[in-house]
């Protein structure tokens, strides 16, 4: 279903789910009865006035949860891969994406994508959280370069260096 968000931006939610739970047994695994292999990614599909904007922006968010390029075709095919991939323990996994709305005005769109990933056997989880700005007049990603001169992100970066790592 389509959300309007503001003036010229509109969302549509689509959830892609796959599983396999045909894992065969190996030695190693103490629970393996209960596992199956999982992805999910819960999506914002971005739409604008202009359709190639829209485009510009999904494509880039495809290529975030994917790797690869390619639009809502690619999500779905990324997420039907855990269908095959239940014979080697390094594949098996469940992962979970979720996308969001940050803030966004009539010029700008931040986007979240929040990624939960579990291996099979491993102690716990993994957990990354990604924030992608886009100029909605163009669809192009605004990097720290479009904001800041060089010598000024070398600076941000040795601050949050010396207030989080340090």
């Amino acid at each position: 279903k389509e959300l309007p968000y503001n003036a010229i931006l509109t969302l549509e939610t689509h959830k892609f789910n796959a599983e396999n739970c045909d894992v065969p047994m190996m030695d190693e695994m103490e629970y393996s009865e209960d596992w199956c292999n999982r992805r999910t990614v819960k999506l914002l599909h971005v739409n604008t006035k202009n359709p190639e904007i829209a485009d510009r922006i999904n494509a880039l968010i495809a290529r975030k949860i994917t790797g690869n390029k390619g639009g809502t075709g690619a999500i779905q095919k990324y997420v039907n891969e855990v269908k095959r991939n239940a014979g080697e323990m390094e594949d098996m996994a469940q992962e979970d994406v979720v996308c969001s709305v940050i803030d966004s005005s009539n010029l700008v769109l931040s986007y979240g994508i929040d990624r939960y990933y579990f291996a099979y056997g491993a102690a716990h989880g993994s957990s990354t959280f990604e924030a992608i700005n886009f100029d909605l007049r163009t669809g192009n990603q605004i990097l720290l370069s479009d904001l800041f001169y060089d010598e000024d992100i070398y600076a941000l970066t040795k601050l949050a260096k010396s207030k989080f790592i340090n």
